[in-house]
């Protein structure tokens, strides 16, 4: 193939080239962010167990979960709160 046909071909490809034309989606003009407190363990151990359970090393940790879903609850919101009692940060 001869240089001017390799440059054809890529006019060509370069000309059917349409970039998406995006913009930055900003949900609010300053988003809220806060420490997470004692009063979000419940929501923050749903959200695990909704997020981690389908994993297998989930079912190796706790396996008696489905024998014991209350017990695994209270076992996950435990931990969640052991880590906000620490007072320390992660960041």
């Amino acid at each position: 193939m001869s240089k001017r046909n390799n440059f054809s071909l890529l006019s060509f490809f370069l000309s059917t080239l349409h970039f998406a034309h995006c913009t930055q989606q900003v949900p609010s003009p300053e988003p809220r962010l806060r420490n997470a407190t004692l009063k979000d363990v419940k929501d923050i151990a749903t959200i695990l167990i909704a997020a981690f359970s389908p994993l297998s090393p989930w079912d190796y940790v706790y396996q008696f979960r489905h024998e014991y879903p209350s017990e695994h609850i209270r076992c996950v919101r435990s931990g969640v709160e052991q880590l906000l009692l620490q007072n320390t940060s992660y960041a």
